[in-house]
C-alpha cells in the first residue's frame, strides 16, 4: 500500500551528502554488474536506523514505471522528464541473441 497507492509515502532523491550517495551508487553499479545486468534497471538499497550501514535489497531488471515508481522519480531528480525518460530508453535498448 504505501509503495504502490499512498500518496503521503516520501522518497528523497538525492538525499545524502555526496560521498554517501557516491558509494551507495557504486554499491548499486556493482551488484547490477555482477547480476550479469546491462541497459537499465533499479537496484533497491535499504539504509541501517543510523544512516550509517547500507544493506542491498534486490536488483530489479524490470522496474515500474508509474506515477509512484523511482525510476522516473530519480530521472526527474537530474531533471530528465517522464517523456525525455521513455525516449531514451527505447534509443539505447538492444536485443541480445
Amino acid at each position: 500500500h504505501a509503495k504502490y497507492v499512498a500518496d503521503d509515502t516520501q522518497y528523497v532523491c538525492p538525499g545524502m551528502s555526496g560521498g554517501e550517495e557516491r558509494e551507495i551508487g557504486e554499491l548499486a553499479l556493482a551488484a547490477f554488474n555482477a547480476a550479469g545486468c546491462s541497459g537499465w534497471g533499479r537496484v533497491d538499497v535499504m539504509l541501517s536506523q543510523n544512516y550509517q550501514t547500507p544493506y542491498l535489497l534486490e536488483v530489479n531488471t524490470a522496474p515500474g514505471m508509474t506515477n509512484h515508481s523511482l525510476v522516473p522519480m530519480a530521472a526527474k531528480a537530474v531533471g530528465l522528464n517522464y517523456v525525455a525518460l521513455c525516449v531514451y530508453l527505447a534509443s539505447t535498448a538492444s536485443l541480445k541473441v
